[in-house]
């Protein structure tokens, strides 16, 4: 039973766009995920997906009400028929009705079938077995996707249309439209495709060259790739296969922009065809097919993603260079202050041993001259005598003006002195 409340302004909208699905509403809205369970617990919309990963799609009671605001009438009269509902009390495992026998079931029960609000299980069964009579060309409609009784009838055909089968014959294999793809790679993809459905009956399986693509959204898939891989030679871009691609990665084709490699994968997820960027983690990177905007027709919004996408990585890695230039302009001229400190504390030190020398060969000979007048006067030995002679010459090998004075080379230093010079002010590593 669908619950009577009256959606507010915001629900509203949210339901209104989920309806429009030119921007799917998905698991990466949290701010719309309180919204979206509020309108699935109305039975207005579904979450489709797995592992919390999901995408609202609008019920029947959803398109209802964004079309009319009002919750549609449960239906009765004459024709409606309940179903036992120990009939229906059946695993997901149960083989699923074929078109031909749904049909059947709905002509008995006088054109509406009902199964009283079942279970979870019983109702993914029958939604899957009325899902793959549509798949077959079976005219159905139903409600009841989510809550309440699920019904299904036989959709009325109009007066002016020839009349219809209610199902289509046995599905043939699958095949891929004759349609002429003007890039080289999709051209090549189609026959491959074809060839493989010539081969084996693959009917309601994905095809092996796209993986997770239903035969009956190959051609749309065919589509988006080929209108993507033409605008995107046209702004001068090159699209290549996936030689070898990775386990679980689906994309089997990538574009080359600006240097930047990106993997594109078209694939289904629930009932849905997408196109998604792989090895790609942050921005946009899923675009859905639209009732008003189809998945062909967004490539030119895939590839200005892609180029601001580069664009943005282009700018980051110049400003990582231009920081890293940055590095390392301060660390060579702290690496010259370093060695310009280390070259003034060696001179310096240098200066002041020459210094110390030569005022200390001076002292020694005035020392000697006051010892020298002693000895003459008596009043110092001999031994003195000899003390004088032999500090007299000590004073001239240390007293550097006894030679001729170059300017001395600063040697190179080594990485311990320089890491001395960056904990402790030069003017304290003079040498001794």
């Amino acid at each position: 039973m669908l619950a009577k409340q009256r959606l507010n302004q915001r629900q509203v909208e949210i339901l209104a766009r989920i309806v429009a699905n030119d921007v799917p509403v998905t698991w990466r809205d949290s701010s719309l995920a309180l919204t979206v369970y509020a309108l699935r617990s109305r039975g207005l919309v579904e979450t489709i997906g797995s592992d919390g990963m999901w995408t609202a799609v609008a019920t029947d009671a959803g398109q209802h009400y964004a079309e009319c605001g009002t919750y549609p009438q449960r239906p009765d009269g004459p024709s409606e028929v309940h179903a036992n509902a120990r009939e229906a009390e059946t695993s997901t495992a149960r083989k699923l009705l074929s078109a031909n026998e749904l049909v059947a079931r709905i002509e008995a029960a006088g054109g509406t079938l009902t199964i009283s609000d079942p279970d979870p299980a019983t109702r993914a069964w029958w939604r899957s077995s009325i899902q793959s009579a549509i798949k077959c060309g079976g005219r159905l409609d139903f409600t009841g996707r989510v809550r309440g009784d699920l019904i299904v009838r036989i959709s009325a055909s109009r007066s002016d249309e020839a009349p219809q089968p209610l199902v289509a014959p046995e599905p043939a294999p699958p095949s891929v439209s004759d349609t002429q793809f003007r890039h080289p790679l999709v051209a090549k993809l189609q026959k491959l495709i074809a060839t493989e459905n010539a081969q084996a009956h693959r009917t309601g399986l994905a095809v092996g060259p796209l993986p997770r693509v239903s035969p009956g959204s190959v051609n749309q898939a065919l589509r988006t790739l080929d209108a993507l891989f033409i605008q995107a030679e046209e702004r001068g871009y090159r699209a290549r296969p996936v030689e070898r691609p990775r386990p679980r990665q689906f994309a089997r084709y990538r574009l080359l922009i600006g240097g930047k490699e990106f993997p594109i994968a078209v694939m289904e997820h629930g009932e849905v065809l997408v196109l998604k960027l792989e090895d790609v983690q942050t921005g946009r990177r899923i675009w859905h097919d639209g009732t008003r905007t189809r998945l062909e027709h967004k490539v030119e919004d895939v590839l200005d993603t892609l180029e601001e996408r580069v664009h943005e990585l282009d700018r980051r890695r110049e400003h990582r260079a231009e920081f890293d230039q940055e590095i390392t302009r301060t660390r060579e001229t702290e690496a010259e202050n370093l060695r310009a400190a280390y070259q003034q504390a060696w001179i310096a030190g240098f200066l002041s041993r020459q210094v110390a020398a030569w005022r200390l060969a001076d002292e020694v000979r005035s020392m000697c001259s006051q010892l020298q007048r002693d000895v003459r006067k008596g009043a110092a030995s001999t031994a003195t005598a000899d003390w004088i002679t032999w500090a007299l010459e000590q004073a001239e090998r240390i007293d550097p003006t006894t030679r001729p004075l170059t300017v001395p080379v600063v040697p190179e230093p080594t990485s311990v002195c320089l890491e001395r010079f960056e904990e402790t002010e030069p003017a304290l590593m003079l040498e001794a």
